[in-house]
């Protein structure tokens, strides 16, 4: 037992010096229907570029289709206006529209779902995404870039917003270590079952 604690605990040390982690959920991943392979989407939201560079490395590694999930909205270049208006989006719970949508959203049953933590959750154009889709018989893989925090609070947001998902294993990329990152995305991919073989 105590050799069992130590291996745990060199695991979780590991993850947390390599500046990533899985999260795990109850949920099962949903089935695809017999005699068809799994219809993968990327979705990933990013702001600075971090999440993007995870999001293509995910495409580079499972060959799935990608959809960036932009908003119509402009942030300020510095640091502070750009704070300052994100937060004022949350206290408002404001909804931005996107610039475009997924063709063909129905013809996916898995959807691995990119976004920065912001204020302890995904940005609000996220919310859009998950809130204007069918999600019944799909399974999200959510991932996050973060400096602090991890996923937050998001993987309960993730699920309010779309009630129908099933959440699978989730992965956290340090913002600082997400744009090399192939080694944490494969094992991740594997993990879950969606590395391209």
């Amino acid at each position: 037992m105590k050799k069992i604690l130590e291996y745990l605990m060199v695991l979780f040390t590991i993850s947390i010096i390599s500046g990533c982690g899985f999260v795990s959920q109850s949920a099962e991943p949903a089935a695809s229907p017999a005699g068809r392979a799994h219809k993968v989407l990327i979705a990933y939201y990013s702001q600075t570029g971090t999440t993007e560079a995870a999001a293509k490395e995910i495409q580079k590694q499972t060959g799935a289709d990608i959809y960036r999930i932009k908003t119509q909205l402009v942030y300020p270049k510095n640091a502070p206006g750009m704070l300052n208006q994100v937060k004022q989006e949350y206290v408002r719970q404001i909804r931005p529209e996107l610039e475009s949508t997924v063709k063909k959203f129905a013809d996916y049953d898995t959807v691995i779902l990119g976004f920065p933590n912001w204020f302890d959750d995904p940005p609000m154009g996220v919310f859009t995404f998950l809130e204007s889709q069918k999600w019944h018989g799909k399974t999200v893989y959510p991932f996050v870039t973060y400096g602090l925090g991890g996923f937050g609070s998001s993987l309960a947001d993730i699920q309010k917003a779309a009630p129908d998902a099933a959440l699978g294993r989730g992965l956290m990329l340090h913002a600082g270590a997400a744009r090399k990152a192939e080694q944490q995305i494969a094992g991740w991919l594997t993990a879950i079952g969606l590395a391209d073989k």
